[in-house]
């Protein structure tokens, strides 16, 4: 599934009905598994690498709330059925007759036998022609997960434990996805007395007003949003991970650096600047990221890391533990060619 359909406005809208999880894959031989069970490590007879891939899950799916990961059997749509096992190859030119159902479904048996050695059973086949038929486009994905979400209704009495603002784990992770995201990143530091309050709608009227406008069209997806105590904050400038600030408290605009693990304020606002305040603001800071900040491609990326000197660690499935820098990035970073740095 090419991720444009994950940023098209029926799907955006059909999201606010489930519960966002990401993985990083790269941080332990656990969630490396854990990833895998949806895309498998096997591909063509070799190691499969992949480190994304979407997939929507009923609530009761097996593994959802245990320490393992859901299956594929417990997939309600992913990109399994997408590049490692195409539900038909690629359908022919407008005005060529399609590949039938049958045809498909034969291809994905051969398929699947061939890489994983599995037969697939006859409901597996059949979901993975269904989501093929449904998903292909924004508007596809949307029907899936409005017809999942029509499944299984919010309860009323569940809203009470809902996060009504939505929050990366810390700032560290916020500025790192940022970074990886091509997103800005939005602090919220509370007061010294709602700092150890949950992210509720009621804490403050803070949160209140950011609630609302972190899900307005032109706002919601284009941030990573984060809460820190005043403590957290203070500790984040003097160690030198956040540049520039001039606040203790109040909702801070960041712009992450090349490899996330720094950052400088673009706008402060104060926790009190009031909601129309704070949308033109946060619409305007916005305008200037998109503007203004522009992230390295891949190669010259890891060129220039390697040439900084920057480290960092990660899972290596081929080492099978944790490893500084691979010398497989060294060795990309060296085919670089020499000047080709803008």
């Amino acid at each position: 599934m090419r991720r444009r359909c994950f940023l098209h406005p029926e799907v955006i809208a059909a999201s606010r009905n489930f519960v966002n999880v990401r993985l990083n894959i790269w941080l332990n031989e656990q969630n490396y598994q854990r990833e895998h069970t949806l895309v498998s490590a096997t591909y063509e007879g070799g190691s499969y690498t992949a480190n994304t891939v979407f997939a929507l899950f009923e609530p009761n799916a097996e593994g959802v709330q245990a320490d393992s990961f859901p299956p594929e059997s417990s997939m309600y749509y992913g990109t399994r059925v997408g590049s490692p096992y195409p539900a038909c190859c690629i359908q022919p030119k407008e005005g060529s007759p399609e590949i039938g159902r049958a045809r498909r479904a034969v291809f994905i048996r051969a398929r699947r036998k061939e890489d994983l050695g599995e037969d697939t059973p006859e409901h597996l086949v059949e979901r993975i022609l269904w989501e093929q038929e449904n998903g292909r486009d924004g508007p596809g994905l949307a029907k899936i997960m409005n017809g999942l979400a029509a499944e299984h209704v919010v309860k009323g009495s569940s809203k009470q434990s809902m996060p009504v603002l939505p929050l990366m784990p810390n700032l560290r992770q916020a500025i790192n996805m940022g970074a990886t995201d091509s997103r800005a990143v939005l602090v919220i530091v509370r007061s010294a007395d709602d700092a150890g309050k949950k992210p509720k709608v009621e804490s403050t009227s803070m949160d209140a007003m950011l609630q609302q406008l972190l899900f307005e069209e032109g706002i919601i997806g284009r941030m990573h949003a984060v809460v820190a105590t005043p403590t957290e904050w203070a500790q984040a400038k003097d160690s030198g991970k956040v540049k520039g600030s001039e606040r203790s408290t109040g909702i801070i605009f960041l712009r992450p650096g090349f490899f996330g693990k720094t950052a400088e304020v673009q706008t402060e606002l104060p926790v009190d600047g009031g909601l129309e305040a704070t949308r033109t603001a946060l619409s305007e800071s916005l305008r200037v990221f998109r503007e203004t900040w522009r992230k390295l491609d891949r190669e010259q990326l890891i060129k220039k890391g390697v040439a900084d000197g920057l480290t960092w660690r990660e899972w290596d499935p081929e080492a099978e533990c944790i490893n500084d820098v691979p010398e497989r990035y060294r060795d990309k970073a060296a085919q670089v060619p020499k000047g080709d740095d803008q």
